[in-house]
């Protein structure tokens, strides 16, 4: 099986072009609450369990593309309900095109900057 690629400003060369989108945003995760319960040794403890609910939260990220003008242009506008699924992500616009949910999730911007 092949290692995920995973891209980093270095991965950048010189002379490309690159846009960067950041800001805060929501999007839609597992409800959690803390549930007490006892290990077979006898112990209580405290887990942390899914309750089938979601809701959303806020988080804010940033996410870089790099290549031609114009898969640059046509990845901001995929960006619209799409947000980034780590922190930080730098991914050429040419593979964010082509499979925009492997890089990020449905979300909504609530405050987005472009930064080229």
């Amino acid at each position: 099986m092949p290692r995920k690629r995973s891209y980093n400003i270095d991965d950048v060369p010189s002379g490309v072009k690159m846009v960067e989108l950041y800001g805060s945003f929501t999007k839609e995760v597992n409800q959690l609450e803390r549930v007490l319960r006892t290990r077979s040794d006898g112990v209580k403890q405290h887990y942390w369990v899914k309750t089938g609910k979601r809701e959303f939260k806020l988080f804010s990220g940033r996410i870089g593309f790099y290549g031609p003008g114009h898969e640059l242009g046509q990845a901001i506008a995929n960006t619209m309900n799409i947000v980034p699924k780590k922190n930080y992500q730098i991914i050429p616009a040419r593979e964010f095109n082509k499979n925009p949910y492997k890089f990020g999730t449905y979300g909504v911007w609530v405050l987005k900057n472009v930064e080229s």
